[in-house]
């Protein structure tokens, strides 16, 4: 089996002089909008398609007419049977949702995502995708408007996650992004192989470990556009030190991130 296809950003921290030499600016730019990227490619491609997707199979015809309409313009979901259901472009599944006959705001419900296809529904690509398997995680309710998200380690080729999701209130909503959830827990992106940016090769495995020191907490209204919390990060290469770096936003959506004895102020 192939190894995991990363995000092309990432490639920006991999090449070896600039991993022991470069500009701590850029590094750390660097190694922050490839663990932004693929976080923001998870919640986009995965989690807030599950929710969109719950609404259309519980709803009535109006309701599924409607959201047909504001998210899947050029797409459709259809039931598969046994509990499944797929998001289709045209012919092509991009993605099958099984929902183990529960609907997603019922406390333990347990989804199961798996993703077909590279042709994702949003730039940027998923923080992941092994060829020739397919990609899966979960998604858990756990009650009190709390689900977590798990990435599978083996068909995610190593990229792992243990997200807890937090919703305030008492409803389910429609589009994630349309409430202020809050993002906590853990999780890995692997990577292995590279074109350097001197057009050689570099088989050896990253792995970027992160925590999140406080929840983040989304924007109402923007795709994956925090105004609160703290998310340490940690690249580890073999043969070479790691890369530790710790990032902090405002309300305002600017980002502090330090680096080596360095602050870098960002707004993505």
């Amino acid at each position: 089996m192939k190894k995991i296809l990363f995000i092309l950003s990432i490639c920006t921290i991999v090449c070896t002089s600039c991993w022991k030499t470069g500009s701590y600016v850029n590094n750390a730019q660097s190694i922050f909008e490839s663990w932004r990227v693929a976080t923001q490619s998870v919640l986009k491609q995965n989690v807030h398609m599950a929710f969109i997707a719950n609404a259309w199979i519980n709803g009535d015809d109006s309701v599924k007419r409607a959201i047909e309409d504001q998210y899947f313009p050029t797409l459709r979901l259809r039931h598969d049977g046994d509990n499944e259901y797929g998001l289709y472009r045209g012919p092509q599944l991009l993605m099958l949702f099984n929902t183990g006959g529960k609907a997603i705001d019922e406390p333990g419900a347990d989804w199961l995502i798996t993703q077909h296809s590279i042709d994702g529904i949003y730039n940027p690509q998923p923080a992941y995708f092994n060829v020739p398997g397919h990609p899966r995680l979960n998604i858990r309710n756990l009650g009190g408007n709390e689900w977590s998200v798990v990435l599978d380690s083996l068909t995610c080729e190593g990229s792992s996650s243990d997200w807890l999701i937090s919703v305030p209130g008492t409803a389910t909503p429609i589009d994630l992004f349309a409430t202020p959830f809050t993002l906590s827990g853990s999780g890995a992106f692997f990577y292995e192989g590279s074109n350097l940016y001197n057009g050689s090769y570099d088989p050896i495995p990253i792995t970027m470990r992160y925590n999140f020191r406080t929840p983040m907490r989304q924007k109402v209204g923007s795709f994956v556009n925090f105004d609160n919390g703290k998310v340490d990060i940690v690249v580890s290469k073999e043969a070479y030190d790691d890369l530790i770096l710790s990032a902090e936003v405002d309300e305002k959506g600017k980002w502090d991130i330090h680096y080596r004895g360095t602050t870098t102020s960002i707004i993505p």
